[in-house]
C-alpha cells in the first residue's frame, strides 16, 4: 500500500469497516425482520385468536348469567333487559367464530370450531327453552333444563373453545420459543460480527497506524517542528531519520533540508559573488562607457578623415581618368612616331643607296678624268714632238688636261662628299634604326603606361567605392558607438540594480541559519571568490582583441577592392 495515497489508504479501511458495518447492521435487519415476523405472528395472529376465543367463553358466561338471572327474577323489565344481553352476547360470538372460520387454517383448530359450531345451535336452543319456561313461570323445570341438558352442552361448547384457546397459546408459545432462538442467534451472530469488526477494526487501524508512520517517517509534532524551523529559517537542525527510510515524508524533509542548505549556501555564495561582480560591472561599465565616448569622438574625426579621403580618392581617380585618357593618345602618337621613324628609314635607305649609285657614278667620272688626263698627257707629249704643229694641239691638251685635273679633282671632292655624305647618310640610317627600335620600345612602354594607368584607373575607382564603403561602415560604426554608449550607461544602471538586488537577495538569505559545516564551506567559497572577478577581468581584457579580429576581415576585404 505505499505506492497508495493517504486519502486512499483511509478510504479503503474506513470503507472495510464501514462495509463491514453495513453487511451486520442487514444482518441484523434480516434476523430482526424475522423476530418481527415472530412477534408478528404472536401478537397479530395466536394472540388474537387467543383473546378472540377467550371472548367467545366470555360472552357465553354472560349469556349463562343473563339466562340465570331470567330464571330467578320475576321482574319482567330484568328478564328483558338480560333478554336483551342474550341477543349480544349471541350477535358478538357470531361475528367473532365468522372471523375464527376466515382466520383459521390448522386442522385441529378447525375441528374444534366446527365442535363449536355443532353445540352451539343446540345450546341456543336448550337456552331459548330455559328462557320461554321461565317466562311461563316454570322456574324450577327451566333449572333443571339448564342442569340436565343446557350444561352439558354448555360444557362442550366450554371445552371446545378452551381448546382452541389453548392451541392457539401453544401454537404462540412454540412461536415466541422460537423468536426468542432467533434472537439468541442473532446475538450470538452479532455477537461473532461485532468481535469480527473489532478485529478487523484494530487490524486495518493498525495498518493505517503502520503505514501513515512509514510514510510520515516521524511523529506529526517532529514534523510540524522540522517544517516549522525550516519556515524560520533555522536549517541548522539535524532531522532524525529511521535507519532504511528513504520514502517518507521526513526522509524528503530531510533532504529538502539538505538540498535547501546546499541551495542557500550556493546563493550566499552567488549573492556575494554577484555583488562584487555587479560592482565591477559597474566599474567596467564607467571605463567602457569613457573609452565608448572616446572611441566615438575618434570615429567622428576618423569619419570626416574618410570624408577628406574619400574626396582625394575620388580626384585621384579622376586625375588616373584623364591620364589614361593621355597615355591613350601618347600610345596613339607614339604609334604614328614609330610609323614616319619606320618611313623615315625606309627613305634612309634609298638615300644611301642613291649616294652609293652617285658615289659608283662619281667612281666612273673620276676614271673618265683620269684617263681624259692621261690621253690629254700623250696628247701633249705627242703635241711637243709635233712642234709647232702641235702646239695648239698641246694647248688644247693642256687645257683638256687643266680640265681633266679639275674633273678629277671635282670628281675626288665630289667623291669625297659623297663618301662623307654616304657615311652620314649611314649613320643617319643607323640613328633612325635606333630611333625607330627606340620609338618601338617607347610605343611599348607607353602601352604599358597605358595599362598600368587603366589599372590604376580602375583600382582608383574600386578604392573609391571602397572608401565610399568605408566611410558608411564607420558611420555606422559611429552609430554603433553611440548606441553601445547608451547601452553602456543602461547596462551601468543595471548593473547598480544588480548590486542593490544582490544585498537584498544576501539580506534575505542571511534569515537561514546554516550548520557549521555548511558555513565553513560557505566561507572558503567566499574566499575563493576574488579568483573568480579575475578571471572575470581576464575575461574582459581578452574581449576587445576578439571585437578587433572580428573587424580585421572586413577591413581587409574593403582594402582588396
Amino acid at each position: 500500500m505505499q505506492h497508495l495515497k493517504i486519502s486512499t489508504r483511509l478510504i479503503i479501511g474506513f470503507g472495510l469497516l464501514a462495509t463491514l458495518g453495513v453487511a451486520i447492521a442487514l444482518l441484523a435487519a434480516l434476523r430482526m425482520q424475522g423476530l418481527a415476523q415472530d412477534l408478528t405472528e404472536v401478537s397479530a395472529n395466536r394472540m388474537v385468536k387467543v383473546a378472540q376465543f377467550t371472548d367467545i367463553k366470555d360472552n357465553l358466561n354472560n349469556g349463562a348469567r343473563a339466562v340465570r338471572n331470567i330464571i330467578i327474577s320475576s321482574d319482567p323489565t330484568l328478564r328483558q333487559g338480560e333478554k336483551k344481553k342474550v341477543a349480544e352476547a349471541r350477535v358478538a360470538n357470531t361475528a367473532l367464530l365468522q372471523q375464527l372460520d376466515a382466520s383459521l387454517a390448522l386442522p385441529m383448530t378447525r375441528e374444534q370450531l366446527r365442535i363449536i359450531n355443532a353445540n352451539r345451535e343446540p345450546y341456543n336452543q336448550a337456552i331459548d327453552r330455559a328462557i320461554a319456561l321461565a317466562e311461563a313461570g316454570d322456574s324450577a323445570a327451566a333449572g333443571t333444563l339448564l342442569i340436565k341438558e343446557v350444561r352439558t352442552l354448555q360444557n362442550a361448547v366450554f371445552g371446545a373453545v378452551d381448546a382452541s384457546r389453548e392451541i392457539q397459546r401453544g401454537l404462540a408459545n412454540q412461536v415466541a420459543k422460537e423468536a426468542l432462538a432467533h434472537a439468541n442467534n442473532m446475538a450470538v451472530v452479532l455477537g461473532v460480527a461485532a468481535a469480527l469488526m473489532l478485529i478487523v477494526s484494530v487490524l486495518v487501524g493498525w495498518l493505517i497506524v503502520r503505514d501513515l508512520s512509514r510514510s510520515l517517517g516521524a511523529e506529526p509534532s517532529a514534523l510540524a517542528a522540522a517544517a516549522n524551523n525550516v519556515a524560520a529559517g533555522d536549517l541548522s537542525a539535524a532531522l532524525v531519520v529511521r535507519s532504511g527510510d528513504t520514502v517518507s515524508v521526513m526522509a524528503a524533509m530531510a533532504r529538502m533540508q539538505e538540498a535547501l542548505t546546499s541551495v542557500v549556501a550556493t546563493v550566499r555564495h552567488g549573492s556575494d559573488g554577484v555583488a562584487t561582480a555587479s560592482a565591477e560591472i559597474a566599474q567596467g561599465n564607467s571605463d567602457l562607457s569613457a573609452r565608448t565616448e572616446q572611441q566615438a569622438s575618434a570615429l567622428e574625426e576618423t569619419a570626416a578623415s574618410m570624408e577628406e579621403l574619400s574626396s582625394t580618392v575620388k580626384q585621384n581617380a579622376d586625375n588616373a581618368r584623364q591620364a589614361n585618357q593621355l597615355a591613350v593618345s601618347a600610345s596613339t602618337v607614339a604609334a604614328q612616331g614609330g610609323q614616319v621613324v619606320n618611313d623615315v628609314v625606309s627613305t634612309m635607305k634609298i638615300i644611301d643607296d642613291s649616294s652609293k649609285r652617285i658615289a659608283d657614278i662619281i667612281g666612273v667620272i673620276d676614271g673618265i678624268a683620269f684617263q681624259t688626263n692621261i690621253l690629254a698627257l700623250n696628247a701633249a707629249v705627242e703635241a711637243a714632238r709635233a712642234g709647232e704643229q702641235g702646239r695648239g694641239f698641246a694647248v688644247v691638251a693642256s687645257e683638256v688636261r687643266n680640265l681633266a685635273q679639275r674633273s678629277a679633282e671635282a670628281a675626288k671632292e665630289i667623291k669625297s662628299l659623297i663618301d662623307s655624305s654616304v657615311a652620314q647618310v649611314g649613320e643617319g640610317t643607323a640613328l633612325v634604326a635606333k630611333a625607330g627600335s627606340t620609338m618601338t620600345e617607347v610605343v611599348t612602354a607607353i602601352r604599358r603606361v597605358t595599362d598600368i594607368i587603366g589599372e590604376v584607373s580602375a583600382a582608383s575607382t574600386e578604392q573609391s567605392q571602397g572608401v565610399a564603403q568605408v566611410g558608411e561602415a564607420i558611420v555606422q560604426m559611429d552609430q554603433v558607438t553611440q548606441q553601445n554608449a547608451a547601452l553602456v550607461e543602461e547596462s551601468a544602471a543595471a548593473a547598480s540594480s544588480l548590486s542593490t538586488q544582490a544585498q537584498q537577495l544576501l539580506q534575505a538569505v542571511a534569515i537561514f541559519k546554516l550548520g557549521a559545516q555548511t558555513e565553513v564551506s560557505n566561507a572558503m567559497a567566499h574566499q575563493a571568490g576574488p579568483s573568480f572577478s579575475g578571471q572575470a577581468g581576464v575575461g574582459k581584457r581578452h574581449a576587445q582583441p576578439v571585437a578587433n579580429t572580428r573587424a580585421i576581415p572586413r577591413l581587409s576585404a574593403m582594402a582588396g577592392r
